[in-house]
């Protein structure tokens, strides 16, 4: 959360923290089967990862204590920690969200609104909201103080990844039929960004909230996209889309792409799309020295 840190996981069953002045894994967690998400709890205190084998565990990053969440019956493919409470959220092939409590390693909910597998979960920044999506092309936003859920739909495939904005007014997702959509929770679809160039595997909102990043398989640059908003007469969510365009000169932006090492780049600036390649600043290694898978 301090940007000091850099979690990993990947096939190979390992949780590797990177600090970001070195270029080996400062520690590494045995989750045992394929990693497939990890997340940063909001003091930094711990690590989360799920994988193949359901489970979500827990490690100390500083210390030696780990934790086990045991529940789902399917592969757990995203982790989230809430930004207030003691609360951890996980997205399954079982077709359920969870909710857990790190503290005592309890669940406290099951979100079933979803039929097909969920790929991807997210708080809202003031930890009462929890949004999710995945297969039935369906975002839910779950409420965690009444169980009331929302849905939105728009997406002609899966959805990949969703994001809420700092503010909490806006959520960006990300899908197989190659767009990009943004959202009002309360009012539905605002804009979106197509491409016929294939899925888009994530995306995420900057810590302004004006800019999203998004990346797709096996590319080595991340691109943003902006949107303002404003009012026009009848019109209470306008939005004007502006070209998208990298973070700007000098800046880093932190990916990690299949198949490959994660790596840090720093994006060039750019308009419209990122047409140079990005420098990459640093290459992450596993700690015996090797590559990661």
């Amino acid at each position: 959360p301090d940007g000091t840190l850099i979690a990993s996981g990947g096939v190979d069953g390992r949780v590797g923290v990177w600090p970001l002045t070195a270029a080996k894994a400062g520690k590494t967690f045995d989750h045992g089967d394929d990693v497939l998400t990890v997340s940063f709890s909001r003091d930094g205190r711990w690590v989360a990862s799920g994988g193949t084998d359901g489970n979500i565990r827990l490690w100390e990053v500083q210390g030696q204590r780990s934790r086990l969440l045991e529940g789902h019956t399917d592969w757990v493919r995203s982790v989230a920690f809430s930004p207030k409470h003691d609360l951890i959220a996980s997205a399954s092939d079982d077709e359920t969200v969870r909710l857990w409590s790190y503290e005592d390693e309890q669940q406290r909910n099951q979100i079933d609104g979803h039929s097909d597998w969920v790929r991807t979960v997210a708080f809202s920044p003031d930890g009462e909201k929890v949004i999710s999506a995945g297969d039935d092309r369906t975002i839910n936003i779950f409420d965690v103080n009444t169980s009331e859920i929302q849905s939105l739909q728009g997406h002609d495939g899966l959805i990949l990844s969703v994001a809420a904005s700092p503010q909490g007014n806006r959520l960006v997702s990300a899908g197989q039929d190659g767009s990009l959509r943004l959202w009002d929770p309360e009012g539905g679809e605002l804009a979106r960004i197509e491409s016929d160039t294939g899925s888009i595997q994530s995306t995420a909102f900057s810590s302004h909230g004006d800019e999203f990043l998004s990346s797709r398989q096996r590319l080595a640059h991340a691109v943003s996209a902006r949107f303002q908003f404003h009012s026009e007469p009848g019109d209470n969510h306008a939005a004007e889309h502006r070209p998208g365009r990298c973070l700007g000169r000098g800046q880093v932006v932190r990916h990690a792409a299949v198949a490959a090492r994660p790596c840090i780049s720093e994006i060039p600036h750019c308009l419209v799309q990122c047409m140079a390649p990005p420098k990459r600043v640093a290459s992450l290694r596993g700690a015996d020295g090797e590559d990661p898978p």
